[in-house]
Parts: C-alpha cells; structure tokens; sequence
C-alpha cells in the first residue's frame, strides 16, 4: 500500500526567492564585467554556471507558487505501509 505525503511550505520562502535571485544574477553580471581579461574565461565559465543555477531556482519558485495556489505539493510516496497499529518500533519508525 502506498500513501502520499504532502505538504504546504510557506508562501514567503518562494516570494523570498523571487526578489533576491534577480539580485543575485545582476550581481553575477557585474562581477563577470569587473573580471580582468587574464581571468576572463575562468569567470566566464563561472558566470555561466552561476546563471544557470540562479535560473533554475528562479524557475522552481515560479512552479511551486503555481503550484502552491493549486493547494499542497506532494513531497513523495511512502510504500509497504501496513494499516496495522502493532509492530515494532522501527516498523513504526518507517
């Protein structure tokens, strides 16, 4: 038997996400054009990264908002579950 687990995180740690990651890409651009040009393509592949990271976030507080508004996220399913109430402690623990 399985059985879902949902949960509702608070909507400010998303909102949160929203206004500082912006920041933190503008911050990225800036540091990429302060580099000097020895150091230029370590900071460009850097730059990139760091891009592609603050993206993703961006993008994942997008879809959890959406999905916040939609009701709680599933986190996961838990398998092997018995509706028993016995058992052992690690079984309960499980």
């Amino acid at each position: 038997m399985t059985k879902k687990v949902y949960v509702k995180p608070p909507k400010t740690i998303f909102v949160a996400q929203l206004t500082i990651i912006p920041l933190f890409m503008i911050f990225g651009i800036v540091l990429f054009s302060l580099a000097d040009r020895e150091v230029k393509p370590y900071v460009a592949i850097f730059f990139l990264i760091w891009e592609v990271v603050c993206t993703s976030i961006l993008l994942n507080a997008i879809k959890a908002l959406k999905r916040l508004k939609n009701g709680a996220i599933e986190v996961g399913e838990i398998s092997g579950l018995s509706g028993e109430a016995g058992g052992s402690f690690a079984t309960k623990l499980r």
